[in-house]
């Protein structure tokens, strides 16, 4: 008699003389072909993720969905007061106060579903030209990056772009694929008790020593620009910030300069994907509104003598008349 394939003639006579009941037999045998296949389909999966990266990140961004905010909000304040102990944060009021005029009018433009992060800005004394965001909402512009800017849209358009960081959740994603195609596979089918225990096996240390990935990098990019424009605010200030320092970074680069790797850090930490800025320049040309901006109230002079006051800074020397770009705009690109 068969029952789908299996009948009394596969046991062995060993197993006939021990008397095997033929239902756990067939039990034993549906276990062991199981086993098989799931350990085939695991390989097949991992050998997919590593292959794949579009396929990763789309499992990484699943995972990190599973995790609760509050969670992340914890990772974030942990890594906040390591910071906080080990930086110097500049706390002025009137510099607060003027940072919080273009914060204010860009959250305008983040939709309902972001907006379940608290989000804080802070001043970090650094000279580099830099800024960074912890999960939960903590963002940290470097003075550095406050003295060169040249508009208050360029600030405008880092700091949207740090924003999108936070709300697609780069830092845990970054975090999540640390621990490699194993972890994620274990996560992705249950054998963690819960997302709070992966999270314990990270650690807040990865945070601060973390630097995203090139595709993160064009998600925040598309992420910020939309912010800009939902709050409208002229989101070329985005593209100008990185162009110029994209320019630089290649001059002292090609110059075998120090500053490569010193100022110019936020593209070391925000590795640009290829073609960055002319992907932006396309985003402009595309765009729908090429004027109505809201104007930022800020006084950028003032702002930045306030920041040199404040740091004990001298004021800059004026630069070069040969080493401005009078250069007027491109006939596609409308005045602002």
């Amino acid at each position: 008699m068969r029952w789908f394939g299996w009948g009394r003639e596969r046991l062995s006579p060993s197993q006939r003389r021990r008397g095997l009941p033929f239902q756990k037999y067939r039990h034993a045998v549906a276990r062991r072909r199981r086993f098989y296949w799931k350990l085939a389909i695991l390989g097949l999966l991992a050998a997919i993720f590593l292959g794949f990266p579009s396929l990763r990140l789309a499992l990484v961004s699943r995972i990190a969905e599973r995790v609760p905010v509050s969670y992340e909000v914890g990772l974030g304040e942990d890594a906040y007061a390591s910071l906080a102990r080990n930086a110097h944060l500049v706390e002025d009021a009137g510099l607060e106060a003027n940072l919080a005029c273009i914060t204010r009018e860009l959250l305008k433009g983040l939709p309902e579903e972001d907006r379940r992060f608290e989000f804080r800005f802070h001043i970090l004394e650094d000279s580099g030209v830099n800024a960074c965001a912890l999960p939960g909402g903590h963002v940290f512009v470097n003075s550095g990056l406050l003295l060169e800017a040249r508009s208050n849209e360029e600030i405008a358009g880092v700091l949207a772009h740090e924003i999108a960081h936070v709300t697609r959740r780069h830092a845990l994603c970054g975090m999540i694929e640390r621990e490699g195609t194993a972890a994620l596979l274990m996560a992705f089918f249950g054998r963690y008790n819960d997302e709070a225990e992966l999270l314990a096996r990270l650690g807040s240390q990865y945070l601060l020593a973390l630097k995203f990935s090139r595709d993160h990098e064009r998600e925040a990019d598309e992420t910020g620009w939309a912010y800009l424009e939902r709050a409208r605010i002229d989101p070329r200030g985005l593209r100008d910030f990185f162009k110029r320092l994209s320019a630089r970074d290649k001059a002292h680069v090609d110059a075998g300069s120090a500053l490569a790797t010193g100022a110019l850090s936020l593209l070391s930490t925000h590795p640009a994907p290829p073609d960055r800025v002319a992907y932006l320049d396309a985003k402009w040309r595309a765009s729908e509104r090429h004027d109505g901006f809201t104007a930022l109230d800020v006084n950028l002079p003032e702002f930045q003598a306030r920041l040199r006051a404040a740091l004990g800074l001298a004021a800059p020397e004026p630069a070069p008349a040969e080493s401005l770009d009078f250069s007027p705009l491109r006939p596609e690109e409308p005045a602002r």
